[in-house]
């Protein structure tokens, strides 16, 4: 088993977050995408972020998040595991006990997060319906990248440990290695796609899940808006409906 936490806590949801169905547009996709390609070559590196000490997970991939948009404003951000570790203990209240993703992207919306010397916050969140793998790849198009809450097998334990993309695998004779959340709960980013797959990062590497993994293991799984604008984003951003989402904000406030 690979020397590495899991720190998602089980989903819970709310009925007034923003659903992606409602301001994502249908719009031509590639066959495949990365937003690492869209990023200045070499520049986009895969720390781990804390993630094999601390079940910080849900800290760790809003980290690969931020560096990515960050990336679209300027030089490589200098994002600490310090800076994760901070922000991790400041969301549970100093115990190591994981985090629910939900309540995080609040935090992150509502009050920020302080990373590489600067206070980020995202503009708005919204929910995607996982097993709709058309929403997932226009999320990550149109708001660079998605966050998915997984609930592992331990058969995902052995494949990262192997090197081997996740998917769906039965064992002869034990079931329960394949079973929803045998391993646990993880939360990770997905920075793109090719016909039949999504890659993560996840655990100081990029990693490939089967839209059928996807489908099977995913439990929740959402997208953000930056609060900045880049101009090199247009075609992109011209996939989400932003008058829908300001009317969406002027009507919640900061839940």
């Amino acid at each position: 088993m690979p020397d590495v936490k899991l720190g998602k806590r089980t989903a819970v949801y709310d009925p007034r977050t923003l659903r992606a169905a409602t301001i994502l547009k249908a719009i031509p996709l590639p066959d495949r995408y990365s937003v690492d390609d869209t990023l200045p070559a070499g520049a986009v590196p895969t720390p781990m972020f804390a993630n094999t000490t601390y079940g910080c997970c849900v800290i760790s991939g809003r980290a690969h998040h931020t560096l990515r948009l960050m990336l679209q404003h300027g030089g490589l951000p200098n994002i600490t595991d310090e800076d994760v570790i901070r922000q991790y203990f400041l969301e549970t209240g100093g115990e190591d006990e994981g985090l629910v993703m939900l309540r995080s992207l609040k935090a992150w919306r509502n009050d920020g997060w302080l990373a590489a010397g600067v206070q980020d916050r995202i503009r708005a969140f919204t929910s995607l319906r996982a097993k709709v793998i058309e929403e997932i790849k226009t999320a990550i198009y149109t708001m660079d990248g998605v966050h998915f809450g997984i609930e592992l097998p331990h058969t995902a334990s052995q494949q990262f440990d192997n090197g081997e993309p996740w998917e769906n695998v039965e064992v002869p004779g034990k079931p329960w290695l394949s079973q929803a959340g045998g391993w646990g709960g993880h939360a990770v980013y997905a920075c793109g796609w090719e016909p039949g797959r999504v890659e993560v990062v996840t655990w100081a590497k990029k990693q490939w899940m089967s839209d059928d993994f996807i489908t099977r293991y995913c439990s929740e799984a959402y997208a953000v808006i930056d609060s900045a604008e880049v101009p090199e984003r247009a075609e992109q951003r011209r996939g989400i409906n932003m008058v829908a989402v300001g009317e969406y904000l002027e009507r919640v406030g900061g839940l």
